[in-house]
């Protein structure tokens, strides 16, 4: 079984993205972000919640949710059966710049799963946030590359444009596919296997005590722990790459951390 998905950045050439509608013009200042929701009623409420008050409290605009439609005839009977209903949250900046305001969606995002992680709402599991950002667009799941477009009607939209598109498709190996482990990540596109998973997350975790605000300021106790627990390797891997870009490294510097030149021949 295989996962795939598209990868879009909002275009910045002017043309109309098609979530954010004529009157948003302004690449940097509007995000956009694609969440999968339990399919139980209650349940879809609370997750939206808990999301809407993460955008309030980090001083963030919402503008309200728009629901994403999709084909579910497209999917094979397993998909079928886990697919979470999935929507489209849509915020803009408020006082603060496009840099700063892709910061603040990261900790949006990251503050909202770990509320929602540690609650008793039923089928939380199934909450889960490919992107939310303002500058790409992921669109995923369990399905093959046949089915994409068939399943996303956006992605037949002519009024859908992007700068860059980025297709990526692979067999799960050592996980179980799901919904939320389908590549790509938030940064990362990762077809390969981790073989010291276990100490590189322990690693990970004890260079957490040493993180100061320079960044991130206070909200920096928000987007701990930086690994979601039960993700697959290549989803840690991402894990930890999206929060040192967001600290200001460039991609080069962060895959130079993450996967040094070997030390001998």
């Amino acid at each position: 079984m295989r996962d795939c998905c598209f990868r879009f950045h909002i275009s910045s050439s002017g043309e109309k993205p098609i979530c954010l509608g004529s009157r948003y013009r302004h690449p940097g200042w509007y995000g956009a972000g694609l969440v999968f929701l339990p399919r139980d009623r209650v349940a879809q409420t609370r997750c939206r919640q808990v999301l809407e008050d993460k955008i309030i409290g980090t001083g963030q605009c919402l503008l309200g949710w728009r629901k994403v439609p999709v084909d579910e005839s497209a999917l094979g009977p397993i998909a079928r059966q886990s697919a979470p209903v999935i929507e489209t949250s849509l915020c803009r900046a408020d006082g603060v710049s496009p840099v700063v305001f892709e910061r603040k969606l990261f900790i949006i995002r990251k503050w909202a799963e770990r509320t929602i992680r540690e609650s008793n709402i039923p089928g939380k599991e199934s909450f889960y946030v490919p992107s939310l950002s303002s500058r790409t667009i992921v669109y995923k799941g369990l399905l093959l590359a046949q089915q994409l477009t068939r399943f996303y009607r956006d992605l037949d939209d002519p009024l859908l444009t992007s700068a860059l598109a980025m297709v990526h498709q692979r067999f799960s190996t050592n996980t179980f596919p799901t919904w939320q482990l389908a590549q790509p990540f938030r940064t990362l596109c990762h077809n390969g296997e981790i073989n010291t998973v276990r100490g590189n997350a322990a690693w990970m975790f004890a260079r957490e005590q040493l993180f100061d605000n320079q960044v991130f300021g206070e909200d920096i106790r928000h987007i701990l722990p930086t690994i979601v627990p039960g993700g697959s390797d290549s989803a840690m891997l991402d894990n930890v790459a999206e929060m040192l870009l967001q600290a200001g490294r460039s991609i080069p510097h962060v895959m130079m951390m993450l996967v040094p030149e070997a030390w001998a021949e």
